[in-house]
């Protein structure tokens, strides 16, 4: 029993600190996916992928007890600004930094030095940038 309660303490703090990250990030801007979650094809928007059974408890200990943050996504300045938190993440796994238009000659290399500062940062992450 008192394993359990210790685990569960150890969870509890872990998904507390994820969540006061994911707010940083709210607060940046740019966009969050959790390990349940995925993009519908047709509508291009996030789907949740949740048991019904256990909805309740998700619904009062809340979406970080039970899933980690898998994705992050945002402009160079978002993501920029968002580093910090987003090494405080251990379960990221990719990361996308969107340039909109054609980008200029100035906004690439940054971009480029970015992606280069993210990799270290995040050795396990994928890190990207996409024109859009």
């Amino acid at each position: 029993m008192v394993v359990l309660c210790i685990w569960f303490g150890l969870k509890a703090r872990s998904a507390r600190h994820q969540k006061t990250m994911v707010a940083e990030l709210g607060r940046v801007g740019g966009v969050v996916r959790y390990e349940n979650e995925e993009i519908d094809f047709f509508t291009g928007r996030v789907v949740e992928r949740t048991s019904p059974l256990a909805g309740w408890i998700y619904g009062v200990l809340g979406k970080d007890v039970f899933y980690e943050v898998t994705e992050f996504s945002g402009n160079l300045s978002q993501v920029e600004v968002g580093l910090p938190y987003l090494r405080e993440l251990p379960e990221l796994e990719k990361v996308t930094i969107f340039i909109y238009g054609s980008g200029s000659e100035v906004e690439l290399k940054k971009a480029d030095e970015l992606v280069r500062a993210l990799q270290t940062a995040l050795p396990n992450a994928e890190v990207e940038h996409e024109e859009v």
